[in-house]
């Protein structure tokens, strides 16, 4: 019928950085200027440009920024850690952990002090709130047994997962010129993150999901199918976001590529999740962890006014859903994901192409942040940060992806 008109890929860059840095004010300093009603929105639609952004057909030949020295960009990393480092460290002392405050952090010391001590893990920790059980996958409290073992702030294994994840994305992908642009909206961050609104970094554990999804991202575009898996598995055993995209990625890859990297996906993310199920001691709990979704209803359901302030500013949608039971909303999430998974597989065949599966992957976070029940502003963030990760391999890859042609 007919043919996607080529641009240039310096216009499809601007509007990338542009939705970039939409998505990261619009969940930081626009919240309090703008007002939560329009920052869902640009958030929303942000997160849309850039997954459709990076599939763009653009013009050949590619012209490409000159490259920068390694140099430049391990100069702006040196630099962001040692402002984070500093400012953390006074926001440590500052605010001690303190399950009255947030009981994440203290739920998981408990919980990785007993797996150093080898104490049942899911067992009712009596001290916390008179008696609280163990809900956190294994994914997502293991990281933080070194520190403990090493009487290390808790803390500073979340800050470890997002810096390592960018020091991973500056070391394997080469940036040019261009690509310094994506330190604006990570500056940015961290700045509010830092300053204006710091219980992402001082009172939650969501830092090392931060990580796992960035690093999760970089493997797929590196087609790394070893590291896909593993991340696969850690992603898996600390959110739940992205179990219908895993499983649309393994068809992707068993029926359209080869049933050696089908194997080489499986067998790490098996053995990964086998061995972070068992040290955590999670064998017992496997039902608990199905059973989670449901009992987030209940909670919902046993005490709205909990949660209602929560549910009022929160990025997502379900505020305007309130009208809709919350079950009705979670079926909503349910079906959008598996229909976004069908997609993602009956698609693959046009565009077998790194940038595709992140396109996927963004369009699965979208939907099911914007619709998680319970929208604390930290989860956000896994999105935005994944993001940055498309938005600066967009900048630098070589040949961007080309839209096939209509028919």
């Amino acid at each position: 019928m007919g043919k996607f008109t080529p641009v240039s890929s310096v216009w499809i860059q601007l509007l990338l950085f542009v939705a970039l840095m939409g998505e990261v004010l619009s969940s930081t300093f626009w919240i309090e200027t703008l007002g939560i009603n329009a920052c869902r929105w640009i958030h929303f639609f942000s997160g849309i440009v850039i997954g459709g952004g990076i599939l763009f057909r653009t013009s050949a030949p590619v012209p490409r920024a000159p490259q920068l020295h390694q140099g430049v960009f391990y100069l702006l990393l040196c630099s962001l850690i040692v402002w984070v480092g500093i400012r953390l460290n006074y926001l440590f002392k500052l605010n001690p952990l303190d399950y009255t405050h947030a009981d994440m952090l203290p739920v998981i010391r408990v919980m990785a002090d007993r797996f150093i001590h080898s104490q049942p893990v899911y067992e009712v920790i009596p001290e916390i709130w008179g008696g609280v059980m163990p809900v956190y996958l294994p994914g997502l409290w293991l990281p933080f047994v070194p520190a403990l073992a090493l009487n290390i702030d808790l803390r500073w294994i979340t800050t470890l997962f997002i810096l390592s994840s960018l020091i991973f994305l500056f070391t394997l992908i080469r940036g040019n010129k261009r690509s310094l642009l994506v330190w604006i909206p990570i500056g940015l961050w961290f700045d509010f993150i830092l300053y204006n609104r710091n219980e992402t970094m001082v009172w939650s554990e969501e830092g090392v999901v931060y990580g796992y999804y960035m690093l999760f991202a970089l493997a797929l575009y590196l087609r790394s199918y070893l590291g896909i898996g593993v991340l696969l598995a850690c992603c898996l055993l600390s959110r739940y976001s992205i179990v219908f995209f895993a499983s649309s990625l393994m068809a992707c890859i068993y029926f359209y590529e080869s049933a050696k990297n089908f194997r080489s996906i499986f067998l790490s993310a098996t053995i990964t999740g086998l061995v972070l199920i068992t040290l955590g001691g999670a064998w017992s709990s496997l039902l608990q962890f199905i059973g989670l979704p449901g009992q987030y209803l209940k909670n919902l359901e046993s005490n709205p006014a909990k949660y209602q302030e929560v549910m009022s500013q929160g990025l997502g949608f379900v505020p305007w859903l309130q009208g809709l039971d919350d079950h009705w909303i979670y079926r909503i999430m349910l079906v959008s994901l598996i229909v976004l998974a069908v997609l993602i597989f009956y698609f693959y065949r046009r565009w077998s192409d790194p940038l595709y599966l992140l396109a996927g992957l963004k369009f699965t976070l979208l939907i099911f942040y914007h619709l998680v029940l319970i929208p604390y502003p930290y989860l956000f963030y896994t999105s935005v940060w994944v993001s940055v990760v498309l938005v600066y391999i967009y900048f630098n890859h070589v040949n961007p992806i080309k839209i096939a042609e209509s028919s």
